[in-house]
């Protein structure tokens, strides 16, 4: 961080911690801050105008939350609470305008973030023509990429809604690609264990 943000920013950066279930804030209030995520798992999601939840996405270090905020008008476009224990660097929005939008290095910092939002956004939206096995399956591949072999999962609630899946077909598709051997899975730890296999449904199903 000491090369992306200014140095007024990093001396400002406050240290908090959220428990497990806590809010960090809710869809339409204001942004008055801008969280860097330390420590711990995030969940993004959005209450549909029916009742309906949305999951946008789970962050894990080193996510932004609130870049999106910063750049547009400052409302809160979704819900953030913390999936477990979870340590944040909060930055207050004064300082960030006062101080980061006129730093070329932290401007950059948060463009390459955003890059990265949208491109899983892209990825979710392209999926939707997919099955459920082929969704998860794709979903894990990606994960795997930045967080190796052994992955903890998600409520199969929330995992659920992000990959735009009824409980029912994400149970279905995990007990699929479990006797495929493809993945093995134990209470929420699930491990790869042939990613060429995975690779296959999502390829065959497109």
């Amino acid at each position: 961080m000491e090369k992306d943000l200014p140095r007024e920013l990093l001396d400002a950066l406050e240290l908090r911690q959220y428990h497990k279930g806590e809010y960090f804030f809710f869809q339409r209030e204001n942004l008055k801050q801008l969280y860097f995520l330390v420590e711990g798992k995030l969940q993004v999601d959005y209450l549909q105008p029916n009742g309906r939840q949305a999951v946008y996405s789970f962050e894990t270090p080193f996510s932004i939350i609130g870049d999106m905020e910063f750049i547009g008008d400052r409302v809160v476009t979704g819900n953030v609470r913390a999936l477990e224990d979870s340590v944040v660097l909060a930055a207050d929005l004064k300082l960030v305008n006062k101080y980061g939008l006129n730093s070329v290095p932290f401007l950059q910092f948060i463009i390459r973030y955003l890059t990265k939002k949208l491109y899983f956004a892209s990825m979710l939206l392209a999926q939707y023509a997919l099955s459920a096995e082929s969704r998860l399956a794709h979903y894990l591949l990606e994960r795997s990429n930045s967080e190796g072999q052994t992955i903890r999962l998600e409520r199969r609630d929330s995992l659920a809604a992000m990959l735009g899946v009824s409980v029912r077909h994400l149970n279905r598709s995990l007990k699929n690609l479990a006797e495929q051997n493809a993945i093995r899975l134990h209470n929420r730890t699930l491990v790869i264990v042939d990613p060429q296999i995975l690779l296959d449904v999502v390829v065959k199903r497109t």
